[in-house]
């Protein structure tokens, strides 16, 4: 029993791959929200038509998606929630809590609150610094910050990989 069948399966193969499975178990599948009941006929049509529906739907939302994200993609510009590093005076604020890090005055977690971000972005703020050192001159500089760009998937990274006008 599910409640609507566009979120029980991944795709029209996993739907009926599954239904066969349950079958062999002798147990019946019914979805709540569309009347389906796979233990009679028209049920089991039912199933297989709006299973394949299901599936188109999610490849147009995504086909939709991508096509939206390929405009700033082409223009570099950064899509997502922006970094930390970016706001204004945080880097000054990241030089001070990073020298009281590295003194061992603060834990990361009392850096986090005081900096207001998460105890990740902390820690990798702190991977991004220079060996030995808890803060870097320019954390910016490092393999992840600045990221400009767009998404390949629904992974979302924040390079335009894939693109035309994209990065590599």
């Amino acid at each position: 029993m599910v409640w609507k069948l566009d979120r029980a399966f991944r795709s029209s193969l996993h739907a009926l791959r599954t239904m066969e499975d349950m079958d062999g178990l002798g147990v019946g599948f019914e979805v709540l929200t569309q009347a389906i009941d796979t233990t009679i006929s028209t049920g089991r049509l039912t199933f297989a038509v709006l299973s394949a529906v299901a599936e188109m739907e999610r490849s147009l939302i995504r086909d939709r998606v991508l096509e939206g994200m390929q405009l700033p993609c082409r223009k570099g510009k950064a899509i997502g929630r922006p970094r930390v590093m970016g706001r204004p005076g945080f880097a000054a604020s990241w030089e001070l809590v990073a020298a009281e890090l590295a003194a061992g005055r603060l834990s990361q977690r009392q850096a986090a609150r005081r900096l207001r971000v998460g105890q990740a972005t902390v820690a990798r703020l702190l991977r991004a610094a220079p060996e030995g050192e808890a803060s870097s001159d320019d954390p910016g500089r490092d393999r992840d910050w600045p990221r400009t760009g767009c998404a390949k998937r629904w992974s979302f990274p924040r390079r335009c990989v894939g693109f035309p006008g994209g990065g590599s």
